[in-house]
């Protein structure tokens, strides 16, 4: 996450380095709102507009936990292919949203 976000989490948390930022559940907690607003929440009319079929029969939190999955990019190509980027190292992208739902409950 650090090596992706690095910049934008210091510009909106104010830490300095990565471990500053691992020691510091509060500027988490803080640039993971500032993500859902910025990303996360707009990021849902996208897939909406891109894959309406597909994208109907996921609710919004879900296709939010998507993209912070796979990235907006691959989220839409997951929606169209159905597989995921990341495969032979990651959950799949079933057993994420699995893991999320049960979080959220």
């Amino acid at each position: 996450m650090w090596g992706t976000h690095g910049d934008s989490i210091k510009s909106q948390t104010g830490v300095k380095s990565k471990q500053e930022f691992l020691n510091s559940p509060q500027k988490q907690e803080a640039f993971m709102d500032f993500w859902i607003e910025k990303e996360l929440k707009p990021g849902i009319s996208r897939l909406r507009k891109h894959n309406p079929t597909k994208a109907s029969t996921m609710s919004d939190d879900e296709l939010m936990a998507l993209i912070h999955f796979q990235g907006l990019g691959n989220a839409k190509k997951y929606l169209d292919t159905g597989k995921m980027v990341g495969a032979d190292r990651n959950a799949s992208v079933e057993e994420y949203l699995r893991i999320f739902k049960e979080g959220r409950s």
